[in-house]
């Protein structure tokens, strides 16, 4: 399974960058926008009430993510624990060829709990913290950031590159 299509979401990426300036952050945003969908593109101004919905602008798709990654892991890890199941019994070691149906439930459910677990990692967007810290940071510090959501890795290089060139402080998340 990909991650691909466990996400629900247009844009898996978060690239921002921090500037000391409006006009400097103004103007590589409009730039951006000029390449990008209008969506793609936001600026974080000090103390911005919309700060969240700014870094993270796809809620239902989020939902969408987690129901999509609990059904398709938590249904992948029972099938695969199952055939560790059959797999142990099939050992002909006794503990396990004694009680067939347990083991072969145990390992269900071990299987199913670890592709749900795997499942909430990954719906919790871990890689997406540092980056939202740092832009919640440069919020409170008088700083302004750009926010963008590139939908692949050919506008993710793009991105950067044109942050980068614009003096700004850039980060990405995976």
């Amino acid at each position: 399974m990909s991650t691909m299509n466990l996400m629900g979401e247009r844009s898996k990426t978060l690239i921002v960058a921090v500037f000391d300036s409006a006009n400097r952050a103004g103007r590589i945003a409009e730039d951006l926008r000029k390449r990008l969908e209008p969506w793609q593109v936001s600026v974080v101004q000090p103390n911005d009430p919309e700060l969240a919905r700014k870094i993270e602008p796809e809620q239902r798709g989020i939902f969408r993510t987690m129901k999509g990654a609990h059904l398709k892991l938590g249904v992948g890890g029972l099938m695969l624990g199952l055939l560790v199941g059959f797999a142990l019994y099939a050992s002909g070691a006794p503990a396990f060829a004694s009680t067939p149906v347990m083991t072969v439930v145990a390992g269900g459910l071990f299987g199913a709990f670890a592709g749900l677990l795997l499942a909430g990692l990954l719906g919790m967007r871990p890689d997406h913290d540092v980056v939202t810290a740092k832009v919640a940071e440069a919020a409170k510090s008088d700083q302004w950031t750009v926010v963008t959501h590139p939908t692949n890795e050919e506008q993710a290089s793009s991105i950067r590159s044109a942050l980068k060139e614009a003096g700004g402080e850039v980060m990405r998340s995976l």
